[in-house]
């Protein structure tokens, strides 16, 4: 194959044959430059010769061998990002979305569907099709998802748009999936009702607020997989509902204790971890603070602090838990008065994630704004943070300031200079070297003298003795 491609050019033949109408020549055509998509020097020239747009014609065809000898060869081409700018940019999203209801065609085309998703920028595309209701239909109908990875994959992709999760839980149909997903207990349905928690939109997440106790049943189930718990803690971990009565829950679930068994670092996996320190977060407010500092999970965040110093997503979740706790007293107090807590967010203003230090800055400006004691020591340690370096400067011992030389390898090398004694210290290399520079001075005096070096005042001191033509001279 690599032989035919090099030597007589053969994708280049073949995007041509496309041209043609007879059925045989172009199934025979199609099925060989399937073949060929599979190496990406074939893939590449095909992409040259515009071979999408000789295709799209094809999409949809009376022939059913030939419309699936199309479809195939684009989902191979469709693993690549130009060629699936292509396919959108010659209508295919609409066509293949028609084509959803037919049986014989439905993987290939969901898998289709589902590479084209990845791209953030096409997701809304699918909002003005009938994609999404198609898929709550058959989410609705399938029995067993793990059988129909496509539609699943697809399904998980589209609901992290925003506008298509609006329209997946129009009407009575996040009701009837919830209810589903409940009844079935399936990870793998609970991964979609789980995007749709994590939307910005407070109507989408309100449609929870009836299904929240359930969830936590759910959760707590002695019988639930590992999955299963991750996706169900996942949803309740972004169901933060302002209206919603958090209190009673703890309380009748015993919710805090039941978190503080999974937050003790290395009890659980990561991705467990950190859904719980994000639950917790949700579940703080000006009822829930007492009960959270009772259970002992206020210092087990900040164990986890310390614990997780080094990943970011850790960081940044459990400074957003800061945030909720430092607003109400108790836990505020708890954490400020046997913690470190203020000196580790100081320490993430200068992290090099500008998410993480957002946060932090948050977190110290609610600390200011309700203790006065607290505002001043940490607008100190802030203006210790951002000027270490100059403090280090003036904190050099009196008599001393310290600089950087270069020595005669071209290295960089410290430079002191001693006003005590009038010496500069140089760090040659491996040897120290201390230079008086007075006596550099009297070396040098000499020198200039034998070298004609004119002292101040001497030009022009005697009328005449310059030469007014030589002055101009170059000038003219």
């Amino acid at each position: 194959i690599t032989f035919l491609k090099k030597k007589k050019n053969i994708v280049v033949y073949l995007v041509k044959m496309l041209d043609r109408s007879n059925v045989e020549l172009l199934i025979l055509a199609i099925t060989f430059l399937k073949k060929l998509s599979i190496y990406k020097e074939n893939k590449e020239k095909m992409a040259e010769c515009k071979i999408v747009d000789k295709l799209a014609k094809f999409v949809p065809v009376r022939n059913d061998v030939l419309l699936m000898s199309v479809l195939r060869l684009l989902h191979n081409l469709s693993f690549d990002a130009p060629l699936r700018d292509a396919m959108v940019r010659n209508g295919l999203v609409p066509k293949l979305v028609d084509m959803m209801t037919l049986a014989r065609f439905q993987p290939v085309v969901l898998g289709l569907l589902y590479h084209i998703s990845i791209d953030d920028k096409f997701k809304s595309l699918f909002t003005y099709t009938e994609c999404i209701p198609r898929i709550y239909e058959m989410l609705m109908r399938v029995q067993d998802l793990r059988n129909t990875p496509e539609l699943i994959a697809l399904a998980v992709n589209l609901t992290q748009n925003g506008r298509n999760a609006e329209v997946m839980c129009e009407g009575d149909r996040f009701d009837r999936l919830i209810r589903r997903a409940f009844q079935t207990c399936d990870e793998l349905a609970f991964k979609v009702i789980r995007n749709l928690a994590q939307q910005e939109s407070l109507a989408v997440r309100r449609r929870f607020g009836p299904y929240i106790e359930q969830l936590v049943l759910l959760l707590k189930a002695p019988e639930i997989t590992a999955e299963l718990f991750v996706e169900v803690l996942g949803c309740l971990a972004n169901l933060y509902l302002p209206e919603f009565d958090f209190f009673t829950l703890v309380r009748k679930h015993d919710l805090l204790h039941f978190l503080a068994t999974y937050a003790q670092p290395g009890a659980v996996d990561d991705d467990i971890l950190l859904e719980v320190v994000m639950f917790v977060g949700v579940l703080c407010n000006e009822g829930t603070a007492p009960l959270l500092v009772e259970s002992g999970l206020v210092n087990t965040l900040f164990a986890l602090m310390g614990e997780k110093k080094e990943d970011d997503e850790f960081v940044l979740q459990i400074a957003f838990a800061f945030n909720k706790l430092m607003v109400y007293d108790s836990t505020r107090n708890a954490l400020l008065g046997s913690t470190q807590v203020v000196f580790y967010l100081v320490d993430l203003l200068q992290d090099k994630n500008k998410e993480v230090r957002r946060v932090a800055d948050q977190c110290l400006d609610v600390i200011m704004d309700t203790d006065e004691e607290w505002a001043v020591r940490i607008r100190n340690l802030k203006f210790e943070s951002f000027n270490q370096e100059w403090l280090d400067v003036v904190s050099t011992p009196t008599g001393q300031v310290m600089g950087v030389g270069v020595g005669y390898d071209g290295i960089q090398q410290p430079l002191i200079y001693n006003a005590a004694d009038d010496t500069m210290d140089y760090g040659l290399g491996a040897e120290r070297v201390v230079t008086d520079l007075d006596d550099i001075n009297e070396a040098l005096e000499p020198q200039w003298a034998t070298h004609g070096v004119l002292q101040a005042g001497e030009l022009g001191a005697e009328e005449g003795s310059y030469d007014e033509g030589e002055m101009v001279r170059g000038y003219v």
